[in-house]
């Protein structure tokens, strides 16, 4: 089977060890796991507050040497979202934008999605406030910046998942915008979205089916995925049984060519 992981802020989020890790498991038990890489293609991103929003080149370089090192120590082939992103997108979502006032922006839809349910958290995130201010400039620039990456970010998902049209998306749960147009895409191809929260307090990982609304609570919390070793025969009987789990959850199990593992 064909499985997707996303995971736009690195190592950033809490959950993103587990991600991986699961991601080498279920490639040793057969199944085909890619990475869609965030490379830099978002004007706006979701560890931008990271840098005071002042983000540089280095902090995009350093990001995408995060992914793209969880994905080497994975085994998991990465492909860039910049490469669903055409110049007639581009040139598109520039000229719609620059039509419109930013608080239009905010009620807007796009293709029958609202705009402001990918933006608005990144939005509160800087400003600290639910809606834009329209005589703010600050407030002006920064929406159509979020849109413009909103729109980009859905519609390079949509060329890239229709192209590859993996049977499930496994994701950080969190509020970033690149997050949510992957999942809206996903969502819009209809292919079942995973989203990974951790919780910190009980030390585990709660997986949630999107599509069906079930959950999963996988008693782990990877710190460091980068620190442990690649072969799963060297993995423990119980580390295994809790991958299995998982597997089980996602609807994986006995569906790929599996590699024997022996605790």
């Amino acid at each position: 089977m064909s499985i997707l992981i996303v995971s736009p802020s690195g190592k950033r989020d809490p959950e993103v060890g587990l991600l991986y890790l699961v991601g080498r498991f279920l490639i040793g038990q057969g199944h085909h796991v890619a990475q869609l890489l965030c490379n830099g293609a978002s004007t706006s991103c979701d560890r931008d507050g990271d840098t005071n929003w002042r983000r540089g080149i280095q902090s995009c370089l350093g990001c995408m040497q995060e992914q793209r090192e969880l994905a080497q120590w994975s085994g998991i082939a990465a492909r860039g979202l910049s490469e669903g992103i055409s110049p007639e997108i581009m040139l598109e979502s520039s000229r719609w934008i620059s039509a419109m006032e930013a608080t239009e922006l905010w009620n807007a839809t796009y293709k029958g999605i609202p705009l402001a349910a990918l933006v608005e958290d990144t939005f509160y995130a800087r400003f600290g406030v639910d809606t834009p201010d329209s005589n703010n400039k600050l407030h002006d620039r920064f929406v159509r910046a979020l849109v413009g990456s909103a729109v980009r970010m859905y519609e390079s998902s949509m060329q890239m998942l229709g192209q590859k049209r993996p049977e499930m998306v496994l994701l950080p749960a969190h509020a970033g915008l690149i997050v949510k147009a992957v999942a809206k895409a996903a969502h819009t191809l209809q292919l079942p979205v995973f989203a990974w929260q951790a919780n910190l307090a009980k030390r585990c990982t709660v997986v949630h089916a999107q599509h069906s609304g079930d959950h999963h609570e996988c008693p782990l919390l990877i710190e460091d995925v980068l620190a442990l070793r690649t072969d799963l025969k060297t993995w423990s009987p119980d580390l295994l049984a809790i991958l299995r789990d998982t597997e089980e959850f996602l609807g994986l199990a006995s569906q790929g060519n599996a590699v024997s593992v022996h605790g």
